[in-house]
């Protein structure tokens, strides 16, 4: 018997370790790399920020995506609450880095 569960809700399933999941948090393994999301969009940014000011975007994430590698403790936000979320890697993170790699 197999289960279906019919809430569309990305949440309730494990963050999949694809190609695109790991590059991305390799991309968030260096201190000056976060990942961004602003309330009320679908669409995270990974962005590198320069000593002089200057932010380069690295890639992209959704954010059912993003909401998953943080329920995976994967990723930490530092102030759910503001307007633009910044995401850091977390140790747990960077564990799971090495061990694929």
């Amino acid at each position: 018997m197999s289960y279906h569960n019919p809430d569309p809700n990305p949440l309730c399933y494990p963050a999949a370790l694809d190609a695109l999941s790991i590059t991305a948090l390799r991309y968030l393994a260096p201190k000056n790399n976060v990942l961004d999301l602003a309330q009320g969009l679908e669409v995270a940014v990974i962005v590198r920020e320069a000593i002089e000011g200057q932010v380069e975007k690295l890639g992209t994430l959704d954010r059912a995506q993003v909401m998953a590698k943080t329920m995976q403790d994967w990723l930490k936000c530092d102030d759910p609450q503001a307007r633009i979320m910044r995401f850091h890697l977390t140790q747990s993170g960077l564990k799971l880095l090495a061990r694929v790699e």
